[in-house]
């Protein structure tokens, strides 16, 4: 840990004990090859499975939902409100380069506050959808171009993320409706959240249990934004198999990361944490679930080449009733997740998941 992690993990501390959110631990690097999913039964107090109405629309991703209502969008970037048996109720195709359209979505949110949709095209502008999905205006300014993310922390109010490659001091920027500069939090701590070698980051703060959560790059500890505060709220360890700080930024062919764990997807939701990394050295990814009031590991399961090759569903292991389900979640709200299973010909069937 160089001497500004150091720092910043003593202000860390010390605002911590001036919150409510708890600071919890869990460790990756604990016997992992031994595959242990008995603990997941009792986590899922049900399972609610819904087939959405395709209408021409295929792999469909939920990234939003409120009330009787699911926002989700198709793999060839086509909105849509669903209703919550899955009929369409809007939807809206705008891509393009002109005005209320978008080249890509490489950013979704739903605005809790607005009941507004806010689609960030990357490198280009930030457009904003009602609950219907109508356009009601877009935004290019000075920062558009070099955010890394942006997430609705409030009533008119944003938290975003710049692109490691622009030069910065503070890893959060905090926004205005207008998506002008009103404040500053955490200096950037390390290597990694800066361009480093070539590699450029575009840090993300999702929403977990209702609070939005920063994870810097090259940090193993996630902060939740409290009153324009960043507090700890999960300390994620991987012991040896942690890749060091210069790895991590580097742009190589080989640059030596067999050795160690990369993880690439993790969520929360509720009290677990689910985490999916790859081990290069033994050629195989795990995908693990925590129980972050405990830090108890309650499935560890080990996805090999055979699995891929025999056409084995990848995914988080879950048991009701006798029934085992495999799947990675796109999208959580509180503990809630939200999963979509394709067919061989597009279609979508969505698995609601609510946990205990």
């Amino acid at each position: 840990m160089n001497r500004f992690s150091l720092l910043l993990a003593i202000i860390a501390t010390l605002a911590s004990s001036c919150s409510n959110v708890q600071v919890n631990t869990v460790r990756i690097d604990r016997q992992i090859r031994q595959t242990d999913t008995i603990g997941t039964d009792g986590i899922i107090s049900g399972i609610n499975k819904v087939e959405l109405e395709a209408d021409s629309l295929f792999d469909i991703r939920i990234f939003g939902a409120d009330g009787n209502r699911l926002y989700g969008i198709s793999a060839d970037n086509i909105l849509a409100v669903f209703s919550t048996d899955g009929k369409i109720l809007h939807r809206y195709d705008g891509i393009g380069r002109g005005p209320y359209e978008f080249l890509s979505a490489s950013s979704l949110y739903f605005d809790p506050w607005k009941k507004e949709v806010l689609i960030y095209d990357w490198a280009n502008k930030i457009l904003r959808l009602d609950s219907s999905l109508k356009p009601t205006d877009e935004t290019i300014n000075g920062l558009t171009p070099f955010l890394g993310g942006i997430t609705p922390i409030g009533d008119g109010a944003y938290a975003a993320t710049l692109l490691s490659s622009v030069q910065r001091e503070y890893a959060i920027l905090l926004l205005d409706r207008d998506f002008n500069i009103t404040g500053h939090l955490f200096p950037i701590a390390n290597d990694v959240q800066k361009s480093g070698d070539g590699l450029i980051f575009a840090e993300s703060i999702p929403v977990y249990n209702s609070l939005p959560i920063y994870r810097p790059a090259g940090e193993d500890t996630f902060y939740a934004l409290e009153d324009n505060s960043l507090i700890p709220y999960l300390r994620v360890e991987m012991g040896r198999y942690e890749m060091p700080e210069e790895l991590m930024s580097a742009v190589t062919d080989d640059n030596g990361i067999s050795d160690y764990f990369y993880i690439n997807y993790e969520t929360i939701a509720g009290r677990y944490y689910f985490v999916n990394y790859v081990y290069p050295k033994e050629m195989c990814v795990f995908y693990d679930i925590f129980d972050m009031n405990t830090g108890e590991r309650l499935s560890h399961c080990i996805y090999t080449e055979d699995d891929a090759v025999k056409g084995t569903p990848e995914g988080f292991i879950f048991r009701l009733e006798g029934t085992t389900y495999r799947m990675l979640p796109q999208y959580v709200k509180d503990n809630t997740l939200y999963c979509s299973v394709f067919d061989e010909n597009g279609g979508t069937t969505l698995y609601i998941l609510t946990l205990v």
